[in-house]
């Protein structure tokens, strides 16, 4: 590490969510005072300023050499993640700074606890275990006397107002049982997927890529990160659908029908169709696409592909699947028997039989009936043809 070694500094997280009591109780004896100072400058110190670690010595009145042994502390302690560039023939610096973990997760973590309990000693550490603890105090010997709020005060409330609380409607959740979004948000690092990609669009289309190829949270992570471009030098991200799309397709789960066959997934359910064949990468293509961007169920959609298949000699027509599809989530068809009444509304052989049916009637109606003697007259003329 140089004087003047550029330092970036990147907040996981904006603000940082600061426990106080973890930070200067638990945080101050794993570290030492000069790291959470250290820690507390670079929190309030300009994201926009190039900084060099001359500029962080100075402003915090230390050395590089207590400044080095300082955020080595506050990496052990993941306050800190370090990264290591070479841009220009300079080098640079990358500090992402998280938020400390709430004093509870402290006291009873695997590595860090034993670390403060050694730190602190036995009657310390269980006094703080005692005064942080979850359980709530008893309220069982006394009354409720909080005042209730005062619905008058909204007597004169300007109905028109009220668009300020009309957000525009979450993207459709089709899938939201069989994959837990929540907890992919937890397990994937900031770092790996940033905030600023973590929009309800990108959201949706994880969970339901997730749910469609039954892919475990932890796996869903790593293809997340593949999908996704993180520059650390200028703080731009990006994330790919169609890359998180193929890495997905090429690494699903094997698991077995539902109850209910419809209501499995349509990648699966497909494969049953075709006597266990797996489906090749354009038809699971075809069918991310009906999820992601058709809103469709899996019951509609596979009461979709079991119907294509019978009727085009299985064979998957995409052109016929995309327009039903389109068609389809216009009407807002969400369920299996909706799909099935929509079919058999349909009915094109039907159609097709009504339709010659009119066409042979009109025809025989225009027909005139020929008299004996032009009957006679047509059969001599044949007979001249003929010879």
């Amino acid at each position: 590490m140089e004087r003047n070694s550029q330092a970036r500094v990147i907040l996981e997280g904006s603000p940082i969510l600061l426990d106080t009591n973890s930070l200067f109780i638990a945080y101050l004896n794993l570290c030492g005072k000069s790291a959470i100072l250290l820690y507390g400058y670079l929190i309030s110190a300009d994201h926009l300023e190039t900084l060099t670690h001359q500029k962080i010595v100075e402003h915090c009145q230390s050395t590089l050499e207590q400044l080095q042994y300082d955020l080595s502390n506050l990496e052990q302690y993941e306050l800190i993640e370090a990264y290591y560039a070479k841009i220009d023939q300079q080098d640079t610096f990358t500090y992402i700074l998280k938020s400390p973990l709430p004093i509870q997760a402290i006291l009873s973590h695997e590595v860090f606890g034993r670390v403060l309990l050694q730190k602190l000693g036995s009657h310390r550490y269980e006094r703080l275990r005692q005064r942080f603890s979850d359980k709530p105090s008893s309220k069982e010997a006394y009354t409720n006397i909080s005042t209730a709020f005062d619905k008058k005060v909204l007597h004169a409330y300007d109905a028109s107002n009220e668009q300020h609380f009309n957000s525009d409607p979450s993207p459709k959740a089709i899938l939201e049982n069989r994959f837990n979004s929540k907890m992919f948000l937890i397990e994937c690092s900031l770092t790996t997927f940033p905030q600023n990609l973590r929009t309800k669009t990108n959201i949706q289309v994880i969970s339901d890529l997730g749910s469609l190829y039954n892919i475990p949270i932890i796996d869903m992570c790593t293809y997340v990160g593949k999908a996704s471009t993180v520059n650390m030098v200028s703080n731009e991200s990006s994330f790919s659908v169609e890359k998180l799309k193929g890495y997905v397709m090429h690494n699903s789960e094997a698991v077995a029908l539902e109850k209910d066959p419809y209501a499995s997934s349509p990648i699966l359910f497909l494969k049953s169709l075709q006597d266990n064949r797996e489906p090749t990468t354009t038809e699971k293509r075809w069918i991310s696409d009906l999820v992601t961007d058709q809103r469709l169920n899996y019951g509609v959609i596979n009461v979709l592909l079991e119907y294509v298949l019978k009727t085009q000699n299985g064979q998957l027509n995409r052109a016929f699947v995309e327009t039903v599809a389109a068609t389809w989530a216009r009407q807002n068809i969400e369920t299996k028997e909706q799909a099935l009444k929509a079919l058999k509304d349909y009915n094109p052989k039907a159609k097709s039989q009504k339709q010659s049916k009119s066409v042979q009637s009109d025809f025989s109606g225009q027909q005139d009936s020929l008299s004996v003697d032009e009957v006679k007259d047509l059969k001599e003329r044949l007979k001249k043809i003929g010879k």
